[in-house]
């Protein structure tokens, strides 16, 4: 099974863990935070040790906060090392509940990781909604 690393600033990580759990189910997950007091150099060590904890034989998607951010700077350092040692890595950035939700129900069904990319990010739009406009269409508002 494909393995699952989520990475944020502060507690974000844990917190999409929980959800998904709470939601979902979430096998062979894990989440690592980097705190304001953390060195980054000890972050990409343990985000290393997770990854490797994470990787079954399957593979490895790594879900971040925000591309440009510490914990997404880190996982590109370690996605391109892998991948040139023959691993099999993805890195999305913009980590949301519905992303996870999505990586976790497609990972078994997906033929690649790229199918299973694009497949995430497609769910992830589609869940997003400008509720007050939809109200506003139901005469709620």
């Amino acid at each position: 099974m494909i393995g699952i690393v989520l990475v944020s600033h502060g507690a974000f990580a844990e917190g999409l863990l929980d959800a998904a759990n709470m939601l979902y189910g979430a096998d062979q997950c894990f989440a690592l935070s980097l705190n304001p007091a953390d060195n980054p150099d000890d972050f990409q060590d343990k985000l290393e040790k997770m990854v490797n904890k994470a990787d079954t034989g399957d593979g490895v998607f790594i879900l971040a906060d925000i591309m440009g951010g510490t914990p997404c700077n880190r996982a590109m350092t370690l996605i391109s090392k892998g991948i040139s040692q023959g691993k099999k890595y993805h890195l999305l950035a913009g980590a949301s509940i519905p992303m996870l939700i999505s990586l976790l129900d497609n990972r078994l069904s997906a033929s690649s990781f790229d199918e299973l990319a694009g497949a995430v990010i497609n769910d992830a739009q589609n869940f997003m909604s400008d509720v007050n406009d939809l109200m506003k269409k139901e005469g709620l508002l």
